[in-house]
């Protein structure tokens, strides 16, 4: 009877171990500052409002979209689109700052400090405008890798002015990826094994 019962264990053994390794993955693709995945856009949260994020490398990358993390030091071109187009008509004003007091992925807009530090700590900044077509662009080379805050501003006419920030780094490469990779490997050989296992403890028990 042992034998018998025995497969349904190592069935949900296996089937909780995928679900973990599956809840991991998500949390790592999902969850990354103010920059969240929708349907395969990274989208940046604004008080209320919402923009799309995109990333370009051109003389690294060429035409490659990339999301968040900046994978090479260099010339990197960042893009905000409104989805909200509310935000068409509101002033915006995009920063990049170094990333000084290592807060890492979990920055929060207060902990950059007053003003006077959030200046200190800028490398890059888009000047507070209105812009019609809903893009924001702002290029800067990055002479090194390291961690760096993005920060938007918004200045509506109504309620007040709201902040976002959206941590990243630059210069990681494909690593982040590649491991990856490695964990799903993983995951599939165990689930292999566990299964196998469990076959012949059923062709024991015949």
């Amino acid at each position: 009877m042992a034998i018998i019962t025995e497969r349904p264990v190592k069935c949900r053994i296996v089937t909780s171990l995928l679900s973990l390794l599956s809840c991991v993955w998500l949390q790592s693709a999902h969850a990354h500052g103010g920059v969240s995945l929708e349907d395969d856009l990274c989208v940046l949260a604004l008080g209320s409002y919402r923009m799309h994020f995109t990333g370009y490398q051109p003389e690294t990358s060429g035409a490659r979209e990339f999301c968040e993390d900046i994978p090479e030091t260099g010339t990197a071109v960042i893009v905000l689109d409104a989805i909200d187009d509310a935000l068409r008509s509101i002033p915006l004003e995009v920063r990049i700052l170094r990333d000084a007091q290592g807060l890492g992925n979990d920055a929060k807009v207060e902990e950059l400090g007053d003003a006077a530090a959030i200046e200190a700590a800028t490398v890059a900044r888009l000047e507070p405008a209105v812009h019609a077509t809903g893009s924001s662009t702002l290029q800067y080379v990055f002479p090194e890798a390291g961690r760096f805050i993005g920060l938007v501003r918004a200045q509506p006419a109504v309620g007040g002015e709201v902040v976002a920030v959206f941590p990243f780094t630059v210069g990681g490469g494909s690593s982040q990826w590649w491991i990856y990779g490695v964990v799903v490997l993983f995951a599939l050989l165990v689930a292999t094994a566990l299964f196998a296992w469990a076959n012949r403890g059923r062709e024991s028990a015949a």
